[in-house]
C-alpha cells in the first residue's frame, strides 16, 4: 500500500493555508470523548505549552521506550568508511518492522523471520535493532561484507525490526551502477527495491494469513536538513471508523528518543484531517503536526498520512508522512482490549485518560519520518 507523493516542503510554506496543531487545553487527565474530537478549531484544540514528560501518561512512557544501539563494527571497518565521506556519497535511512505490529497477546504460533538486507552497489550501517529479544533475535557477528546485514528473529505476538542506514558513493569511473538495489529477504515475504524508491517510502504490507505485517519506511537523508528522524507508536481508530488518536515515539535519524507524540484524527466536512503535537523527554513543546489521511481503497485496515511540522507560531518549517494498519477487534477484543501495548498486558480504556470509555476502540500501528528545513531567517525560528 503505497501512499500519495508528498508535497515539497517549498510548497507548503508558500502556499498551505492550514497552520499546525498541538497541545490540548485539556490536561493529559482529562477524558476525551470517543466521538467529540475537535476537528473544527484552528488548531484542533492543542497548543504549544510544554506539557509533563509523555504528557503525563505512564503507559506511553513505558510502551514508547528507545531501542537499543546497535554497535556495528563495520561503520568504523576501512571497508565501510573508504567510502562514506566522498563527496555525493547518498544517506539512505531505512526502518523495516517485522510481526504482528498491532500486537495480539492471543498468539501462540512462532513465525521465523530469520534473513537478511543486501545493497548490490555501496554498504549498510545497522544502527539500531528494534524489540530484539536477547538470546534469541540477533544481528549476526562477524559481518564479513559491507553490503549485505544477515539476522535472526522469531515473533509472537509481538514484532522485531532494524534501523538502517544505506550508504551508496558515487558510481566508480567506467562502472555502471544504475542496476542498483536493496534486496530484503525472509521466509514469509522477500522484496526488491530501486533506489529511486527509497527517497520516499512508506508502506505496510500484509504477510499471511495470520496477522503477521511488514513496514518499510524509508528516505534519502538530507544532509543540508536542520533535523529529521523517525516515527512510530500506536493508532486507535473508535468504532464509527471516522476518527481516533495516535500515540507515539519521536526520534532522530539514529533511532535516538528524542521525544513523543499525540494527536487525534477524523473526517471533518468530507476531508479526513489529524492533528498533533509533539514533544521533548521533558515535556517541552517541538512542534505542531497537521495534515491529511487516507485509508488503501482496496483495504480500508490500512492507510497513509502527511502532513507538515509547524513551530510554535504555527507556520510551517517541515513535513510528516507515514502509513497506518489496524486489526478489527475480535469478539474478545471487544470485551477485553481496548487499549492493548502488544505485549499481552490489555485493560480496559476506561482507565486510561486519552481513550475514554468506549471498549469497541481497533487497535493500529504507524510509522513514518518527519523533517524540518533550515530557516532562511528568523521568522521561522522557535521549533
Amino acid at each position: 500500500m503505497n501512499r500519495p507523493k508528498l508535497l515539497g516542503l517549498i510548497s507548503l510554506i508558500l502556499g498551505w493555508s492550514l497552520l499546525l496543531a498541538g497541545c490540548s487545553s485539556d490536561t493529559s487527565t482529562t477524558t476525551v470523548p470517543a466521538d467529540d474530537l475537535n476537528l473544527t478549531s484552528e488548531y484542533g484544540g492543542y497548543t504549544a505549552e510544554d506539557e509533563a514528560p509523555a504528557f503525563g501518561d505512564a503507559e506511553l512512557a513505558a510502551l514508547m521506550r528507545e531501542d537499543p544501539v546497535f554497535n556495528d563494527d563495520m561503520f568504523r571497518s576501512t571497508d565501510l568508511d573508504s567510502f562514506r565521506h566522498l563527496a555525493d556519497v547518498k544517506f539512505y535511512g531505512m526502518a523495516i518492522q517485522w510481526g504482528m505490529l498491532e500486537g495480539d497477546s492471543s498468539v501462540t504460533a512462532v513465525t521465523d523471520w530469520t534473513g537478511n538486507i543486501e545493497v548490490k552497489y555501496g554498504g549498510i550501517h545497522v544502527q539500531r535493532t528494534i524489540l530484539f529479544e536477547m538470546g534469541q533475535d540477533y544481528i549476526v557477528r562477524p559481518r564479513v561484507d559491507r553490503r549485505t546485514v544477515n539476522w535472526v528473529s522469531l515473533t509472537t505476538v509481538h514484532y522485531d525490526g532494524v534501523l538502517l542506514a544505506i550508504i551508496v558513493p558515487p558510481a566508480p569511473d567506467g562502472e555502471d551502477w544504475s542496476d542498483n538495489q536493496v534486496v530484503f529477504t525472509t521466509g514469509p515475504y522477500s522484496r526488491t527495491f530501486t533506489l529511486s524508491e527509497l527517497e520516499s517510502l512508506s508502506e505496510i504490507v500484509d504477510v499471511g494469513p495470520d496477522g503477521n505485517q511488514v513496514s518499510f519506511n524509508a528516505r534519502l537523508i538530507d544532509l543540508e536538513a536542520c533535523g529529521s528522524g523517525v516515527l512510530d507508536g500506536r493508532w486507535f481508530v473508535n468504532p464509527s471508523g471516522r476518527n481516533g488518536h495516535f500515540l507515539g515515539r519521536w526520534m532522530s535519524d539514529d533511532g535516538l528518543l528524542a521525544g513523543h507524540l499525540r494527536g487525534h484524527f477524523g473526517v471533518r466536512n468530507d476531508e479526513r484531517v489529524f492533528f498533533g503535537k509533539a514533544i521533548g523527554l521533558n515535556g517541552r513543546f517541538l512542534g505542531f503536526l497537521r495534515g491529511t489521511w487516507g485509508a488503501d481503497p482496496a483495504d480500508s485496515s490500512m492507510g497513509w498520512f502527511e502532513g507538515v511540522l509547524a513551530n510554535r507560531d504555527g507556520l510551517p518549517v517541515g513535513e510528516v508522512n507515514g502509513t497506518w494498519s489496524s486489526v478489527p477487534p475480535s469478539e474478545e477484543d471487544i470485551e477485553i482490549e481496548g487499549l492493548g501495548n502488544g505485549r499481552g498486558n490489555r485493560r480496559n480504556p476506561g482507565d486510561h485518560p486519552v481513550f475514554g470509555t468506549n471498549g469497541k476502540w481497533t487497535r493500529g500501528f504507524f510509522s513514518g519520518f518527519w523533517v524540518k528545513a533550515c530557516p532562511a531567517d528568523d521568522e521561522t525560528a522557535g521549533l
